[in-house]
């Protein structure tokens, strides 16, 4: 059974009935995209589709599968059986021929699936650097390469030989370790306070483990002094050390030199830092 002749025979009976192809496709229960590939020619309908297509076409069964008029009733069997097994031969190779389409397309999905998993893993597991200092002379890079090794923070020196790298994960330590040697990063070259409050807040919430929470306010009177506010939120207790330790990375991240225009305090109200702590 020739597909394009089936088409054509199809598409003629119809309108010779009249009908649209939304129309016949109604009466057979399929959908008029169905029915227009059939008349173009691009596939054939169910063998169960068959009987109720030609009914509503006007035409025999064997008509349709022959598609073409036959003008006497006195057809050989062997002539209707030859059609029959045609027809049956035609949709079952159609059936085949789908399915291997569709194992096809599901291989298809299934192996990009598996590159774009491969390439997103590979994307989020591996080792990222990001920038962290550009040194201004080899003097302060190699003090810089000296405290991140013995804080134990991977790092990489780039071509120029004064741009400093950073493991990403490593980032928010490496900040408030060089801060804390009054060496400021490049995450804070910024005359944004608010950029700084949100850059301070994050990397002190990372490196403490003993703050929950921080709100931090930055208040800038010249290029080297700033009013500092620090609330915290703690979950267990803060030690001096770690409390000096704060102060030492806050004035050296911020680029602030006077420790007295600092105050730290608690959710609880305790002083925990001010000028007058310090001078004690």
């Amino acid at each position: 059974m020739d597909a394009i002749k089936f088409g054509s025979f199809v598409a003629r009976a119809r309108k010779d009935k009249n009908m649209t192809q939304a129309e016949l496709a109604s009466k057979i229960k399929v959908t008029d995209k169905a029915v227009s590939r059939w008349e173009r020619g691009l596939g054939f309908p169910d063998i169960n589709t068959l009987e109720p297509l030609a009914e509503a076409l006007g035409v025999s069964v064997l008509e349709l599968m022959k598609s073409e008029k036959i003008e006497t009733e006195d057809i050989q069997c062997e002539d209707a059986a030859l059609i029959l097994k045609d027809t049956i031969q035609e949709a079952s190779s159609q059936r085949l021929l789908n399915k291997k389409q569709y194992q096809m397309i599901a291989i298809g999905i299934a192996v990009l699936f598996l590159i774009v998993s491969v390439v997103l893993i590979f994307v989020l597991t591996r080792s990222r650097y990001v920038p962290l200092i550009q040194c201004e002379d080899s003097t302060q890079r190699t003090s810089v390469e000296r405290i991140l090794l013995r804080d134990g923070i991977p790092y990489k020196v780039l071509s120029d030989d004064l741009s400093v790298t950073v493991l990403d994960e490593y980032r928010s330590s490496a900040n408030i370790t060089l801060g804390a040697e009054n060496i400021r990063c490049a995450a804070y070259t910024t005359d944004n306070d608010f950029m700084l409050q949100m850059k301070l807040k994050d990397d002190i919430i990372a490196c403490f483990n003993e703050i929950k929470n921080v709100n931090v306010i930055i208040n800038t009177l010249s290029d080297e002094e700033k009013y500092i506010g620090i609330l915290l939120e703690l979950q267990s207790d803060l030690s001096t050390e770690k409390i000096e330790y704060l102060v030492a990375a806050t004035l050296g991240a911020t680029g602030s030199k006077n420790a007295d225009n600092i105050v730290i305090v608690d959710i609880d109200g305790n002083v925990l830092y001010s000028e007058d702590s310090y001078k004690d």
